[in-house]
């Protein structure tokens, strides 16, 4: 055998691994047993399943497929060489069309390869359904639910679906793209068998590699596999698996991506089809709203659905304010990772820190009637609200600790992409100084561009509105009386490793002793970045600066790895506010931070090239 091949081979006999299957109960004996008495598709000598009693309910992740490991990456890429040596699709060395009846061996992954026989019972224009001979004869398949996964994939799906008179395929094929066509023949082959050999255990998964040219393993072909034992038990999940899977086979077609991004766009195919079938529990624990956002757990059971609840909300909420197309493009995305959704949502005149922050704030307030942005449509995620991580303070007690007085000093370790609520009671004209302090000075600038904190503010009456802080070392005075103000610290950049430090300092009037005043946001004394218009903004845009007095004033703009991009010195301004006119065309889209600066101070915003 070549090298090359042993290699692939070795890649394509350990790139599936069962990412799911919560162990309960007895285990149960390998095969089924036909009228005969015949164990019709145990596997070969030397070949050992997993023989264990599994269960799965809605807390139980259920996908099989490996879309992001070592040995995956090395199929990917081996993949990417042959479509570029032009090896692609695969002969089909005169291989005639199937035809209902016909039987074929084809190979099976799980922890290892087997091989079983399949006959072809349903054939349509998108896919042959191929079932294991064994579970034709013991009736866990039949004609019935062949014609129930017809309708799924091919017909109609829920109302709430994208569109309800498609089935998941079109559906799938209509946001995400078409999958790839190893084989050459435009279809997609559906094997159905017992996957794991008993109830419950992995209920779906695509396997890498199948999409090998030279491979003794994998065959050859662009194959989804479902399990036909569980999975038909209730067909509805059946459904739900195919849209999930499929998925998973056209994210293929475009490379691949890290755990949480492949997962989490094949559970948001299962919402845009119209299945809410996934809970979000992970949102009511502290401990893993404080995890890393991109956080992907190996656990298995309810503890690695998490994962998948976490994936399926965070998509599930940039489909529902972006719209589905924009997912769509984030499956087909060139760059990878949360670079490459930065980019994607830069094209609609956003940034990921901004949803994020966004997300975040919905998962906390989850009221749309405050703003769209703070909550989801849909019933089954219109419920959850993530708890306050830190015991709120009241703002009629003095502080024992630091400055004493009605103050506060907060300091939290905030997780990339993660998020940190705090809360303050009856309090007014409350001063902030919010922060991530670097103890070396060099990299504030890039802080700025991955840190940002939100203060909902909400008075006795229940009115609420919103003023959103900046890292900076200026004030802002919060103006009003209110019974609440709730903080959010958000960490816009999921792939950071570790946590970095936001911190706060607050004063204010206990609302008991407070009079009435004006609703308004104190801007920084000295200099202010007051506006740039219009942000986001193609080539041209204004920004609008504020002096006190005279002072030679600095334009700079920072991209999102800490590089300046462009400079102008504006010469000495007098005191007042003036507008400013520049040129971006020379630069990429994306998020940038706008920073101006005189011999006195600096103040920055936030910008978005969108092209």
């Amino acid at each position: 055998m070549k090298t090359r091949e042993k290699t692939v081979l070795a890649a394509a006999l350990s790139a599936f691994t069962l990412c799911l299957s919560a162990l309960a109960g007895p285990a149960v004996a390998h095969g089924n047993v036909d009228p005969a008495g015949q164990d019709v598709h145990t596997p070969p000598p030397g070949f050992d399943l997993p023989a264990s009693g599994h269960v799965h309910g809605p807390d139980t992740p259920w996908c099989g497929t490996d879309m992001s490991s070592p040995q995956t990456m090395k199929i990917i890429e081996q993949v990417r060489q042959d479509r570029k040596a032009g090896r692609y699709p695969i002969s089909r060395k005169g291989r005639l069309d199937p035809e209902i009846g016909d039987r074929q061996t084809f190979n099976v992954s799980e922890t290892g390869v087997a091989s079983y026989e399949f006959e072809l019972i349903d054939k349509t224009s998108l896919y042959h359904l191929w079932v294991e001979v064994g579970e034709l004869a013991n009736g866990n398949v039949d004609q019935g639910k062949a014609n129930q996964l017809r309708s799924s994939v091919l017909e109609s799906t829920p109302t709430r679906s994208i569109n309800p008179s498609k089935g998941t395929f079109a559906n799938n094929h209509d946001i995400f793209g078409l999958p790839p066509d190893v084989d050459g023949d435009g279809i997609v082959d559906i094997l159905m068998y017992d996957i794991g050999q008993g109830s419950g255990s992995t209920l779906g998964y695509f396997w890498p590699a199948d999409q090998l040219v030279d491979s003794s393993s994998g065959n050859g072909r662009d194959i989804l596999y479902l399990d036909s034992n569980e999975g038909t038990r209730n067909f509805s999940t059946l459904a739900v698996i195919a849209a999930h899977e499929y998925a998973h086979l056209i994210h293929f077609a475009y490379g691949s991506d890290q755990t949480f991004i492949s997962e989490g766009l094949a559970e948001y195919a299962m919402v845009m089809n119209g299945f809410y079938w996934r809970g979000v529990s992970f949102a009511s624990s502290v401990t893993e709203v404080s995890l890393p956002l991109f956080t992907w757990r190996s656990d298995q059971g309810s503890v690695g659905a998490r994962g998948y609840e976490r994936g399926g909300l965070f998509f599930t909420y940039i489909g529902e304010q972006m719209g589905p197309e924009t997912v769509g493009k984030m499956m087909r995305m060139e760059k990878k990772g949360a670079t490459g959704i930065d980019s994607i949502l830069a094209l609609d005149g956003s940034s990921l820190l901004e949803v994020i922050l966004d997300y975040h704030t919905a998962n906390r307030v989850n009221d749309r009637s405050i703003d769209p942005r703070f909550g989801y449509r849909e019933p089954e995620r219109s419920f959850h609200r993530t708890p306050l991580m830190s015991p709120p303070v009241n703002g009629e007690v003095q502080s024992s600790s630091g400055e004493g007085g009605y103050t506060l000093q907060f300091d939290e370790k905030i997780n990339g992409g993660s998020v940190h609520y705090f809360q303050l009671t009856r309090a007014a004209d409350v001063s902030v100084t919010y922060d991530t302090p670097d103890p070396t000075g060099l990299f504030y600038d890039l802080k700025v561009l991955r840190h940002r904190a939100r203060a909902l503010l909400e008075e006795a009456d229940g009115t609420v509105r919103w003023v959103d802080l900046d890292p900076s070392k200026n004030t802002v005075v919060l103006e009003g009386a209110y019974d609440t103000v709730t903080f959010i610290f958000a960490h816009g950049d999921p792939q950071i490793p570790g946590a970095e430090r936001s911190t706060m300092f607050a004063s204010w009037t206990p609302l008991s002793m407070a009079t009435s005043v004006d609703e308004a946001r104190t801007l920084p004394r000295g200099l202010a970045l007051e506006s740039v218009y219009p942000n986001p903004f193609q080539d041209h845009a204004s920004a609008s600066i504020r002096l006190d007095r005279a002072a030679p004033v600095q334009l700079v703009l920072i991209d999102m790895v800490g590089r300046e991009r462009l400079r102008r010195d504006l010469g000495t301004l007098n005191g007042g506010i003036h507008t400013v006119d520049f040129d971006a065309r020379g630069l990429e889209a994306g998020a940038y931070l706008m920073r101006i600066s005189t011999g006195d101070g600096t103040d920055s915003r936030l910008i978005t090239i969108a092209r």
